[in-house]
């Protein structure tokens, strides 16, 4: 686990993010591509209940197709974004695809976060 200063506040788009169970089939909309580079290594799922960004790292494709493809996840997985202010502090716990997986320092509640907007702070003893 590292400690980070976020340097430019962030707030979550997404108000219903996806979660997904381990072993949870999806479908990957092939046609839904992010040209920004902070989404290369992520696809656009849709669950039986919601839609969103999942990293293509927990998913195994199951059948590939032109327009969609079926996958399961491997693990389970939640694409709620963090919203946090400048000056704040997180705690990273998985960084996958510019993306860090982590909780505000003084709260237990996880999500997501780009690197971008984060540096690397010194650990307090």
């Amino acid at each position: 686990m590292s400690r980070y200063l976020v340097v430019k506040e962030w707030r979550s788009l997404y108000a219903d993010p996806i979660f997904l169970s381990n072993e949870e089939e999806v479908i990957i909309d092939n046609f839904k591509k992010e040209t920004d580079p902070d989404w290369k290594g992520w696809v656009w799922c849709r669950s039986s209940e919601k839609e969103g960004w999942v990293p293509i790292q927990i998913l195994d494709i199951l059948e590939k197709g032109d327009a969609v493809s079926r996958a399961v996840a491997k693990e389970n997985y939640s694409a709620k974004e963090l919203n946090v202010r400048k000056g704040d502090f997180v705690i990273g716990e998985i960084s996958l695809n510019g993306w860090l997986f982590c909780r505000k320092e003084s709260e237990e509640e996880f999500g997501w976060l780009p690197l971008k907007i984060l540096r690397r702070a010194n650990v307090q003893s």
